[in-house]
């Protein structure tokens, strides 16, 4: 015989199938046991009319009988500001943070944090100039529109193919140091020297400028 390890129960059988009890879950508002996740969520819809939080199930390490199940407005509020009562109201859980780009809910700020910092994109020069703000873009077109619209930007068909980063800059005299060094490289020290002091029909896209305008 065999016992099982959450409920006391005695089985008298094979272990297989002990196991197999254990793998079930367990409703939490009725007690009933399903074999999966997916059966809990379809008994939780036609037996009580409620619903599982999907980012709860990923994110919340409790056993499944204590998920806890919602009306549809009730998981409405739940997303957005927290829970009116219950576990999670009582440990100060406002709402499941959302990526406001992918408009998804992630469990927590640390979880959104991650996403942000590894799908999405801060620009390197404002981070210098402003480390505790935290400003993203959905994608690299967006990155390059802000590059263009705050910062210097290089359009010289030589920096075409590099990564937008190589070809943002600060101020303008960083843009024009790297136009001087890198796409005059067939003049002389000095005609570059030269070249930087005068004012030069440069490529590149001051701030609030449209390329080739």
């Amino acid at each position: 015989e065999a016992i099982c390890g959450k409920c006391g129960e005695v089985w008298h059988v094979v272990i297989a199938l002990a196991e197999a009890h254990i793998a079930q879950v367990q409703c939490g508002e009725c007690g009933q046991r399903l074999p999966s996740v997916a059966a809990l969520k379809r008994h939780a819809q036609k037996v009580h009319g409620k619903e599982l939080c999907g980012v709860c199930l990923e994110g919340r390490k409790v056993f499944a009988n204590e998920q806890i199940l919602y009306t549809k407005e009730e998981l409405k509020r739940h997303m957005a500001t927290g829970d009116a009562e219950g576990p999670l109201a009582e440990s100060g859980f406002k709402g499941h943070p959302k990526c406001q780009f992918c408009n998804k809910h992630f469990y927590g700020e640390a979880e959104l944090f991650s996403h942000m910092e590894t799908q999405h994109f801060r620009c390197f020069i404002c981070q210098k100039l402003r480390p505790d703000t935290y400003t993203y873009y959905k994608d690299v077109p967006e990155l390059i529109a802000h590059f263009r619209s705050s910062h210097f930007y290089c359009d010289h068909p030589e920096c075409l193919d590099k990564h937008p980063e190589e070809r943002a800059f600060a101020t303008e005299n960083d843009v024009k140091n790297h136009y001087g060094l890198v796409h005059a490289g067939h003049m002389s020290r000095e005609e570059r020297k030269a070249f930087l002091r005068v004012q030069t029909n440069f490529e590149f896209t001051r701030p609030g400028e449209v390329p080739g305008g």
